[in-house]
């Protein structure tokens, strides 16, 4: 069985054929793994103080255990952490502390941007809504992102730095990821981004922080069987 229809069995409080036992030390492991993450950021330390992409990806991962053993305190993290993620986002819709990493930058821009579009679903699930404020510096994120897939001479101009290729499947999963959102609230954006996702062969969505398929699960309404 896959480990992530077990979390849910376990979650769920569904035996399945399975040993109690078994799943319920499932169930306790995996609160533990997220309280500790939960506790290292609570604490002074480089990460805290960083952010950056580590925690927005942490904010997920601790969001996910959260919704799967039903505990608000583990959600609440994943919010902070959405929302540390947006008051990121510069005036130009660049994540700063991502593209300060030299050549690598463009790479890394969409390396956040994926977990931080991740947590606005995520947040959209929980009926928590974003503010005016945060809602624009998300259509920054990805106006951002789409220009930079397009054209990266803007980022290199800036940077000064040469940019490593960052237009396949998996920098580019961020795209499946919210367009589902986009399509209600911002269908020029989304337009958009169905055309970017076309035009770099962009699906099926990949990323192995992700499980693999992300489009599968996020956008499944636009995924077509793999050949």
């Amino acid at each position: 069985m896959a480990a992530r229809d077990l979390c849910g069995r376990a979650a769920q409080g569904r035996a399945g054929g399975l040993d109690p036992g078994a799943l319920a030390r499932t169930r306790n492991w995996i609160g533990q793994l997220a309280r500790s993450v939960v506790a290292e950021y609570a604490a002074d330390n480089q990460w805290s103080r960083h952010g950056a992409n580590h925690l927005y990806w942490a904010g997920l991962a601790v969001g996910y255990a959260g919704a799967a053993l039903q505990d608000p305190g583990l959600r609440d993290f994943a919010l902070r952490a959405l929302r540390r993620g947006l008051a990121d986002i510069d005036e130009t819709g660049a994540l700063p502390a991502e593209i300060a990493r030299g050549s690598r930058a463009a790479i890394y821009q969409n390396f956040a941007t994926l977990p931080l579009v991740a947590l606005v679903r995520f947040g959209d699930a929980n009926g928590v809504a974003l503010s005016t404020a945060e809602e624009r510096a998300l259509d920054r994120l990805l106006a951002f992102d789409a220009a930079l897939a397009r054209d990266p001479a803007a980022l290199e101009a800036r940077t000064g730095v040469r940019q490593a290729p960052a237009r396949d499947r998996s920098s580019l999963a961020w795209i499946d990821v919210v367009l589902p959102r986009l399509r209600g609230r911002d269908p020029a954006r989304a337009a958009d981004l169905e055309d970017l996702a076309a035009r770099f062969a962009a699906r099926p969505a990949w990323h192995a922080f992700l499980g693999g398929n992300a489009g599968l699960v996020y956008n499944p309404a636009d995924q077509r069987p793999e050949r």
